[in-house]
């Protein structure tokens, strides 16, 4: 799996556990297989069950409800926060396509139906995000250069505006090489970021009417930037991903230089999100096989030559269970310090941050 997102309790639980639902996409194009996105459910320890076990990891079997079948490598999926039945997948063609994973949507028994098709980029996609402020307004971004706005919600057409086929509202050009992420400013309606092979940091105002030059850019890294995030907590930090291993904190009232820089993985980045529930955590994922935790409160805190040798004192937690280099890591919504995180070999993991780490 190269790809996945964890949804939101399915509802049913007992007292020892709950199941939650999680959306992965497989990339089995070198082997011949079929390519597909699939939404499973699992059962997962209550939280004091797991307390009582002081568990890290989770020995839990995936169950598919459905799943939709493309032709295309599936690079990137992202959930309508607003309807959460809608997916968007991002493809190796370029084109996003937007599904419904809904119980009254699918098709020939358990396979899910493709509501439209988004054409506006000419390459390889990468980049994806909903946003949380303005239903139906979507990101996208490409090897192409270019990064797409699009709104399904007015386009026009039928079923409350979702049409077969559409395109982008806007088209912005400031890139000079592939944009590897695009992310919404979570507090900030019109504010979005965006991270390039061109080491470039940009952030961009949608109200601004030029599609050519950002509101703030900067030379965020020495070599190609994989992905970003914004705080859902803080309106001015958001940190960045390089392909150099490189992790870096940023402030956007002082975005000419970086905050500070988390150095513990030895390979290039492929995910990071801050976390929903915490102010100060986020995690990182990396082609070195493993995902870091880490607490911006705890940069600079002296340690003993001994915790030193564990790492940086913000690197809060380490997770090593991965073999292959992992492509995508998620928080769950619904239960605290609990991920998902997927990797090259389509090992799909579900764990959780032991107690006294997170105390």
């Amino acid at each position: 799996s190269i790809t996945g997102e964890n949804v939101k309790v399915d509802g049913s639980s007992d007292e020892n556990v709950t199941t939650h639902r999680i959306l992965v996409g497989c990339n089995a194009e070198a082997s011949g297989n079929e390519q597909y996105i699939s939404l499973c459910s699992v059962n997962l320890p209550n939280e004091n069950e797991n307390e009582s076990k002081n568990s890290t990891k989770y020995a839990a079997n995936m169950k598919n409800i459905g799943r939709y079948t493309q032709r295309s490598t599936i690079q990137r999926m992202k959930i309508m926060p607003q309807r959460p039945e809608l997916v968007a997948s991002i493809t190796a063609s370029g084109d996003v396509i937007i599904i419904n994973t809904g119980d009254a949507n699918r098709e020939n028994g358990n396979e899910f139906k493709l509501e439209l098709t988004l054409k506006g980029h000419t390459n390889e996609g990468y980049g994806l995000d909903w946003s949380s402020k303005n239903k139906g307004r979507l990101l996208s971004s490409c090897e192409d250069t270019v990064i797409c706005l699009w709104d399904i919600e007015s386009n026009g057409g039928k079923s409350g505006g979702i049409v077969a086929e559409i395109n982008p509202v806007r088209r912005f050009r400031g890139h000079k090489k592939s944009v590897g992420d695009v992310r919404w400013h979570h507090r900030e309606e019109h504010v979005f970021g965006s991270v390039s092979d061109d080491c470039m940091l940009a952030l961009w105002d949608t109200r601004v009417s030029g599609d050519n030059v950002p509101s703030q850019q900067t030379k965020g890294h020495d070599s190609d930037i994989n992905c970003l995030d914004f705080s859902k907590f803080d309106d001015n930090y958001l940190v960045t991903g390089g392909g150099n291993s490189t992790v870096y904190l940023w402030d956007r009232r002082r975005l000419k230089s970086k905050t500070h820089e988390f150095k513990h993985h030895s390979g290039g980045i492929l995910q990071l999100h801050w976390c929903p529930f915490q102010r100060n955590v986020f995690c990182t994922s990396s082609e070195d096989t493993k995902v870091c935790i880490w607490d911006i409160d705890k940069i600079g805190i002296e340690q003993t030559p001994e915790e030193a040798l564990d790492g940086a004192p913000e690197l809060l937690f380490l997770h090593s269970g991965h073999t292959e280099a992992v492509f995508d890591v998620s928080w769950n919504p619904d239960q605290d310090w609990t991920l998902a995180s997927t990797a090259e070999d389509n090992v799909v993991q579900i764990w959780s941050v032991a107690m006294p780490i997170r105390a």
